[in-house]
């Protein structure tokens, strides 16, 4: 009768490992070392039911145990994560091995690790554990240990090994680890945004024998000592507590699959290797929400929503876009979105990119359209848009930072815009870069109330932004062009042309008269004034009609009270320092011919002009009358006129009045001048000093 099995006694450098012929699985192992070899006792107790039994110490280097664990049955289901670990040092090992050698049974194993000063390294992951010290209990069911002491990261921690469950075995150590430095130390673009140091707790999961489970890390911290620099809503004060959790498989080459919780926001990403170290091969990012999943495709994909978006400070971060890095889709909802100083709401975004570029739907109460971004970088931004309504700048900042060099070529068709209160209609632009900025090769804007066309330039340079541009008015109504412009009811009719030659300081939306420099022609058709006083008429740089009724002191309501119609409007303007000069601007009507010259402040508001009033005939006698002889007289005319009708025509055509114009917009100050004081209109408003180089 066969009573005993076959034992084969390999050696493993120091170390040695009992097995069998007939079932060649490790029945158990013991260090060998032959300065303490005397320290083992080796025996069999039971020659019925043989085993072999071996006690006592022994010293050998940690990473041999490693090895020969790996390398072992005894070590099935932990070989990668053991291939991933490096081992620096001697131990020393107080153990107790049992080894049957009849019966079909597992070694029975129970010993002690003392550590002294060991080392424990992932190089993939560029972490070490250092000056290892403790005692360190094993059985061939579970490892743990309590109150282990080391370095990681440099600094000092306390390391606890524990049984996590079935599978798992746990090895915990808690430190205020410098895991900024870590970062800082890897280049991300993010590095300098963080400060500070918090308490962390990192946890190394090993599996069990023969359980099939993968070996994982796990970082964690509510990181308080921490300020995070980030816009809203991912940045923090140092104070604020926030928790934050990385998990992460353990393989050879690479770490596995990533998961990352910050706050309510999660991800789910995996490294791969490449020449320039790890880089993102796929992954996904989720606001507000703690489910992400690894994608199948490469790429980065954003989902979810958030509260606030400020991609003014996020363009800035990430270099306008350059380290957005494999972005490949984007789906969000914003509640609200800063976007070149500008506030957007309930805006939904939704991305994707392709071989050929770009493609995204934004939808919003503000805007509804498409964009599509060209992979070649010389081929324009394609922007349609139903409806796009651009809000008051809110941030001059924002829109300082802004380079307009960094824009590509352009191509806009917008078939609603509105720009603040002002509705535009249709508009189409095209665009290209230059060195300092961008060329407006063409903008068109149709609106019922005006139809422009415009050519310039916005440039940069030193931070400050300057607009140029040559702009045609190529046909609109004046009335619906001033409310518009929020002077409803000032005018009626009024059909206008013009140029403006131009330059202001400020982007292209900055465009107001009173920050213009350089020449506005205009000429309006048939029209009427309904109430120059609500301004309109301080638009044009005119006199109260209002002011100079009440000046004449008496009440025309047959001339004034439906307004003062005109034949036309004509003049040219100097556009200087915030005020406007002119000394050619006619306002001609069936009631009076106005003829205006210098200057009014389209900054300060007030005026400094000379006008000339040239009453008409007819239905204007009693104007001139009452300019002429006051009101005694023209009360008289008035009558007359009523009574004679054109045997009165022609007293009044020789006759003209002259005022000097001073004082505020809603003030005006007029002064007749005597007839022998009159003047000729200017030949050149603008003072000297202040013409134009």
């Amino acid at each position: 009768r066969e009573t005993s099995r076959e034992v084969l006694i390999r050696h493993y450098g120091r170390w040695i490992a009992w097995v069998t012929a007939r079932e060649p699985e490790a029945l158990g192992f013991a260090p060998v070392d032959r300065a303490s070899l005397d320290r083992l006792r080796r025996w069999l107790d039971d020659l019925a039911h043989a085993r072999l039994i071996i006690d006592g110490n022994a010293t050998g280097t940690l990473a041999d145990m490693l090895r020969f664990l790996r390398e072992s049955p005894i070590g099935a289901g932990v070989a990668e994560t053991l291939s991933a670990l490096r081992a620096t040092g001697d131990a020393q090992l107080k153990l107790d091995l049992m080894v049957p050698l009849v019966e079909h049974k597992p070694a029975e194993v129970d010993g002690h690790v003392l550590l002294a000063d060991n080392g424990l390294a992932l190089p993939e992951w560029d972490i070490a554990l250092e000056k290892l010290r403790g005692d360190l209990h094993f059985t061939h069911q579970a490892v743990d240990g309590k109150n282990l002491r080391g370095n990681l990261l440099g600094v000092p921690v306390n390391i606890n090994v524990e049984n996590a469950s079935r599978d798992m075995t746990r090895v915990r150590a808690t430190g205020r680890l410098p895991l900024l430095d870590r970062l800082k130390k890897g280049g991300s673009v993010f590095a300098e945004r963080f400060t500070g140091s918090s308490d962390w707790l990192a946890t190394l999961y090993i599996p069990k024998p023969d359980t099939g489970a993968q070996s994982r890390i796990e970082l964690q911290s509510d990181l308080s000592g921490i300020g995070i620099d980030l816009p809203q809503p991912f940045g923090k004060p140092a104070e604020l507590a926030r928790e934050f959790t990385l998990r992460a498989d353990i393989r050879p080459h690479a770490p596995g699959p990533i998961q990352l919780h910050y706050g309510d926001h999660s991800a789910a990403f995996e490294l791969e290797r490449n020449a320039n170290g790890l880089a993102v091969a796929r992954a996904e990012v989720k606001f507000a929400a703690t489910d992400a999943q690894l994608p199948k495709d490469a790429g980065i994909r954003v989902r979810g929503s958030l509260p606030v978006f400020v991609w003014d400070e996020w363009r800035t971060l990430l270099d306008g876009g350059a380290a957005a890095g494999n972005l490949s889709q984007l789906d969000v909802d914003l509640e609200e979105c800063l976007a070149f100083g500008r506030r957007f709401h309930q805006l939904q975004v939704k991305a994707q990119h392709n071989e050929t570029g770009w493609e995204a739907q934004l939808e919003g109460p503000e805007l509804q359209g498409s964009l599509a971004l060209p992979a070649a970088s010389t081929a324009p931004l394609r922007l349609r848009f139903a409806r796009l309504s651009i809000p008051p700048s809110e941030s001059e900042t924002a829109r300082s930072t802004f380079n307009p060099a960094t824009l590509p070529p352009l191509d806009l068709d917008v078939q609603k815009l509105q720009l603040r209160d002002l509705d535009l209609g249709q508009v189409t632009l095209t665009t290209h870069p230059i060195a300092t900025g961008m060329a407006v090769d063409a903008l068109q804007v149709k609106a019922d109330w005006m139809k422009l066309t415009a050519a310039g330039e916005w440039t940069q340079q030193s931070g400050q932004d300057a607009s140029r541009f040559r702009i045609e008015m190529q046909g609109g109504d004046l009335g619906k062009m001033l409310a518009a412009f929020g002077y409803a009811g000032s005018v009626e009719g009024g059909n206008t042309k013009g140029e403006i030659d131009a330059n202001w300081p400020g982007t292209p939306t900055d465009f107001t008269l009173a920050k213009l420099e350089g020449s506005l022609d205009v000429r309006i058709g048939e029209g009427r004034l309904l109430n120059v006083d609500t301004g309109a008429g301080r638009v044009f740089g005119l006199f109260s009609l209002q002011g100079l009724r009440r000046r004449l002191s008496l009440d025309f309501s047959d001339v004034f009270e439906k307004g003062f119609s005109f034949d036309r409007i004509q003049g040219k303007f100097s556009l200087l320092d915030g005020d406007a000069y002119t000394n050619d601007l006619v306002i001609e009507g069936p009631a009076a011919r106005i003829e205006v010259s210098g200057r009014t402040g389209l900054a300060k508001h007030d005026y400094e002009q000379l006008v000339t009033v040239v009453p008409q005939v007819q239905s204007t006698l009693p104007l001139a009358g009452a300019i002429a002889g006051g009101p005694v007289v023209g009360a008289a005319l008035l009558l007359a006129d009523k009574l004679f009708g054109q045997q009165l025509e022609g007293l009044t055509s020789f006759t003209h009045y002259q005022y000097t114009v001073t004082g505020s917009w809603e003030d005006p100050q007029f002064t007749p001048l005597p007839k022998e004081s009159a003047r000729p209109l200017q030949n050149d408003p603008v003072p000297s000093g202040n013409r134009q180089k």
